[in-house]
């Protein structure tokens, strides 16, 4: 009978061989369970800061700002403004005065709160443009329109068009597509409105600055 040759060396071998490949699946599986998590953890996080938006709290009247035009408006928790005069605001309307609001820490969001005086008010066919329809604001007629804009960033966009004292302004709120904006919070705000004095040039030379601490 043929004899059988035993190599112990050999088989040692493969054992060390088969234990370095199930060593290294375990790895990858491992690794690849850490990278999943991780991405989980980021995905969840950007779903809840968008699901929950920006923490604006209540009106708060110490963050009023006040334009020299002669109004002014709430300024939200966690926002910046800028005091504007000029020819056209953001949404392509004639002002010549606004207040613009935006996110301190915008995070790419889409995200701005504006109020503006008129030049006029809107044509029937730039009614038609914006979507405006009859409605009422602060218990006085006026024109709306609630909008939610689908094209790369999506959004909803709220507009109120409306006369104080003879003279027409805007409010116009855009905010990302996860956040309401007809709820009562938004509307205190956007409610917050007020027609206020004029500042003259030595009173406005005179007058403490109006922004707000964060």
């Amino acid at each position: 009978m043929p004899s059988t040759i035993f190599h112990p060396s050999a088989d040692s071998s493969h054992r060390t061989q088969r234990h370095i490949v199930r060593s290294s699946m375990r790895q990858r599986a491992v690794a690849r369970t850490i990278g999943v998590a991780i991405v989980s953890v980021i995905v969840v996080g950007v779903l809840l800061y968008q699901f929950l938006g920006t923490d604006i709290g209540s009106p708060d009247e110490s963050r009023r700002i006040r334009h020299p035009a002669g109004f002014s408006i709430v300024e939200p928790r966690g926002f910046e403004h800028t005091l504007r005069i000029e020819t056209q605001n953001a949404v392509g309307v004639s002002s010549d005065a606004s207040i613009s609001m935006t996110p301190i820490k915008s995070e790419g969001r889409p995200g701005v709160f504006m109020v503006s005086r008129l030049k006029q008010l809107p044509t029937d066919s730039e009614r038609a443009k914006l979507k405006l329809l009859p409605g009422n604001f602060a218990g006085q007629p006026a024109w709306e329109a609630i909008d939610m804009d689908k094209n790369r960033q999506r959004k909803w966009t709220r507009m109120c068009v409306f006369e104080r004292e003879g003279k027409a302004y805007q409010i116009y709120l855009e905010r990302p597509a996860t956040e309401p904006i007809t709820g009562s919070t938004w509307t205190a705000y956007i409610e917050s409105f007020r027609v206020e004095k004029p500042l003259t040039l030595q009173a406005l030379i005179k007058a403490p600055s109006t922004q707000p601490s964060p």
